[in-house]
């Protein structure tokens, strides 16, 4: 016997048969508005509760990186700590460079095609 079923037999002992079927229509019933309301604010702390942990998780993530920087920056010394620092902002510069190039071209590539196409469909009209 389930804790429900069992719940409802110890009550049914207890209780008038009336108030039982007044409790097992409003309050038992899978369609009643308290079990309803029960499934509303069920999944609105279950949302909540996702929601604090996405946060307490990404706020441990920050941390952890924040932590690892300083150890990297403790264990290296401040002189060779601006020189990484300079190396990685150049190489990211340079990729950014090779990606804006990329991107032009395929801009102009793209823009001469649809000149082309303009100018095929104008010639067959």
């Amino acid at each position: 016997m389930s804790n429900t079923s069992m719940a409802t037999h110890l009550l049914g002992m207890v209780l008038p048969s009336e108030i039982m079927d007044q409790i097992q229509t409003y309050l038992l019933h899978p369609q009643s508005p308290f079990q309803t309301y029960k499934q509303v604010a069920l999944t609105h702390a279950q949302s909540a509760l996702m929601m604090w942990w996405t946060r307490v998780m990404a706020r441990l993530a920050l941390w952890g990186v924040v932590a690892a920087l300083v150890a990297f920056m403790w264990s290296r010394g401040p002189e060779q700590t601006v020189r990484d620092v300079v190396v990685v902002i150049s190489k990211v510069m340079g990729f950014g460079a090779a990606v804006k190039d990329i991107w032009l071209e395929e801009y102009r590539q793209y823009e001469s095609q649809q000149r082309a196409g303009s100018a095929s469909r104008a010639a067959q009209r």
